[in-house]
This record gives structure tokens, sequence and C-alpha cells, in this order.
């Protein structure tokens, strides 16, 4: 059950620096398993564990590039 208590099915979260590990990863998780759909994003899209946390997350989760300190780079993510 979500902490709040919102429901997240139908909707899309963006998680930068899902692939670090720790709190990242674990919110991209988490958000999945409340049902949204998770857009994985860190330095390196191609990375293993970008990749693993993606796979975590299920299906139709998708792997980003973005440098997170980048307001530019962040906004076109969004785009």
């Amino acid at each position: 059950m979500p902490v709040d208590g919102a429901v997240r099915s139908g909707r899309v979260a963006v998680v930068i620096g899902a692939a670090a590990g720790g709190l990242g990863e674990r919110a991209a998780t988490a958000l999945a398993a409340q049902g949204a759909t998770v857009a994985v994003a860190d330095l390196d899209s191609q990375g293993d564990k970008v990749s693993e946390t993606a796979a975590q997350c299920g299906d139709p989760a998708s792997t980003h590039a973005v440098h997170g300190a980048r307001e530019g780079a962040v906004r076109d993510l969004a785009a």
C-alpha cells in the first residue's frame, strides 16, 4: 500500500539516479509495484544497473540517460 494512500496506476514516474542503488532504486521499484509506469534515468542509460532496475520495475519501464544536475537535460527528459 502506498505510504500516502495515493493510487499510482496509470501514472508515469521519472526516477533520476535510480541506477545508483539505494533510495533511487527503491523508489523506482516501489512506484512500479504501486502501478506506475517507471522511467529509470541515470547518467548511463545502457549500464547494467539501469537495466536491472528497469527489469525490476516490469514492463513498460524505460531507461534514459540524463545528468540530473543539468536542468536542460531534465527538462528534455520531461518533454
